[in-house]
């Protein structure tokens, strides 16, 4: 239970920072002569609370799983870094930063186009 208060608090520090970017509103011009606008309009306050709760909640996962695998490293370094970036420091110098084919580092950069 303390990790997930723990795990909560981070994510929502780190929400918290980035929620004032998130929430700038941005107008749209009208339609030109013409044409139709098919733009729906849409609250942006209450996407930004789905997408803080849904990040929120992924988020506390993936912490928690990192806190229990770190669980299983030898020296405190080592526990420190798989809390923290989720990635084995073994992982790391077999296969490097983003650790082994399956690290969710390795993954978010494959999604960006950033690893082969």
């Amino acid at each position: 239970m303390r990790h997930r208060v723990v795990s909560a608090l981070l994510v929502y520090s780190m929400l918290a920072t980035a929620s004032p970017i998130l929430a700038q509103e941005t107008t749209t011009d009208p339609a030109p002569k013409g044409e139709t606008q098919g733009d729906v309009g849409v609250d942006s306050s209450v996407l930004l609370d789905l997408l803080e709760t849904l990040l929120i909640e992924k988020g506390i996962d993936i912490i928690e799983n990192n806190v229990k695998a770190a669980e299983r490293e030898s020296g405190d370094l080592d526990k420190a870094i798989r809390a923290v970036l989720g990635v084995s420091v073994k992982d790391i110098r077999e296969h490097g930063l983003l650790g082994g084919p399956n690290s969710e580092m390795r993954k978010l950069f494959k999604a960006l186009g950033l690893d082969d």
